[in-house]
């Protein structure tokens, strides 16, 4: 992960520059010296913020350490960047966020779907769709079979940790968009030994799902968006948006709405595809 973290930032040079990176394992290290080999790299965090002046500090570490490191780059009065999920604890990641308000700085989670094209036109869109009534998020992901360093893969539970934030703050955010007062509560919850998650979620008169599965395939990241007057679809792996805004009753809607669909995604998957390739940016 922060090799994706660092090739960010290099494609951003005019705004923002690699200043240098901190990891313990051997391999980890050698791996960022082989894309920059003048890059300096520091076996602790410690070391990197008593040798270099830095702004932003990037926590891309496992989730166990991410409240501590995330504190250590605030004491140094640095912004704090951290990857999902955000802290283990409630409690850890309250204690972050106080440290970063009595200091005046920034702290920001890994929650990067909230500014990719499906999301923020999802959210353009809301007001053509009436009144929202049902949020669906669903991701099937793959876990990757080794690790450049070494490592072994993480296991069904710590991969399922490290994934499910996405559809978790992609579902709450546009639930929070259409009532951003009424509790939200879990009204039906199972998680299954193989990186499963299914959950039912009511906030207000707005009901929210969620699946994740570590074994469905193909890989597929859906946010589906239901209101009163229409649907959105989001697809965060093509990178586009559908939609379908009106009752959908008559016999044209129904016999013209697959062809809407099918242009929508062959046209929103195409223009995708050229924008990654001019921002040469890998998929991942």
């Amino acid at each position: 992960m922060a090799l994706h973290h660092a090739r960010a930032i290099a494609r951003n040079g005019e705004l923002a520059q690699l200043v240098a990176v901190a990891d313990p394992i051997p391999a980890a290290s050698a791996a960022i010296r082989q894309v920059w080999p003048r890059l300096r790299v520091f076996p602790s965090l410690e070391e990197l913020l008593a040798a270099e002046r830095v702004d932003v500090v990037h926590v891309c570490t496992p989730p166990h350490t991410h409240a501590t490191l995330a504190g250590q780059a605030l004491e140094a009065r640095c912004h704090v960047y951290v990857e999902k999920p955000f802290a283990e604890s409630t409690a850890e990641a309250e204690r972050v966020l106080a440290l970063a308000a009595r200091h005046g700085l920034q702290v920001c989670a890994g929650h990067q779907c909230l500014f990719e094209y499906p999301a923020v036109r999802a959210q353009a869109l809301l007001p053509y769709l009436g009144e929202l009534v049902h949020v669906e998020s669903f991701f099937a992901f793959a876990p990757a079979a080794g690790h450049p360093t070494g490592r072994a893969p993480l296991a069904p539970d710590r991969q399922l940790l490290d994934v499910l934030p996405h559809p978790v703050y992609l579902l709450e955010h546009f639930l929070r968009l259409a009532d951003p007062h009424s509790p939200m509560h879990v009204a039906a919850l199972e998680i299954g030994p193989r990186g499963t998650v299914h959950t039912f979620v009511r906030c207000g008169r707005l009901t929210g799902t969620l699946v994740m599965t570590l074994e469905g395939r193909p890989v597929q990241h859906h946010l589906r968006l239901v209101g009163s007057r229409g649907v959105v679809q989001c697809d965060f792996v093509l990178g586009n948006v559908q939609r379908l805004i009106g009752p959908g009753t008559s016999s044209l809607d129904k016999v013209l709405a697959p062809f809407r669909l099918a242009r929508q995604t062959a046209g929103g998957a195409a223009a995708a595809l050229a924008g990654r390739l001019v921002r040469r940016q890998r998929g991942y």
